[in-house]
């Protein structure tokens, strides 16, 4: 079946919402996470592409700051200062979510990578 423009513009289905398990941030905790959108993929790759070549920092809090939502899937809605809080978190859990949230968005290591160096 061939979708129509219409169909395409008013498609609900296409995020995906997954829980993802962070027992270091509590016993049985988790946080849910979606996939994001072509504008906030855009809009992750500008902020990381801006803060220049060859730098790293922030890069993961970042997406996962993006991705960071409810069960409905509403976005957290993280300020920058709470970014860089995130990023101080667990390295290990804040990577755990940076690659659960690159495999559903369809984000392959060297975009990511790419961004960054450019």
């Amino acid at each position: 079946m061939t979708l129509s423009k219409q169909q395409i513009l008013t498609a609900k289905s296409d995020t995906t919402i997954v829980s993802v398990d962070t027992p270091e941030w509590g016993d049985d905790a988790s946080v849910c996470v979606r996939s994001l959108s072509g504008n906030e993929r855009d809009t992750y790759e500008q902020a990381i592409y801006e803060q220049g070549s060859g730098s790293f920092r922030g890069l993961r809090a970042k997406l996962v700051a993006l991705a960071l939502c409810d069960e409905s899937g509403e976005p957290m809605g993280f300020t920058q200062a709470e970014v860089e809080q995130l990023g101080n978190k667990n390295g290990a859990v804040i990577d755990r979510l940076f690659e659960r949230v690159k495999a559903i968005s369809g984000m392959a290591d060297e975009a990511v990578e790419q961004a960054a160096k450019n």
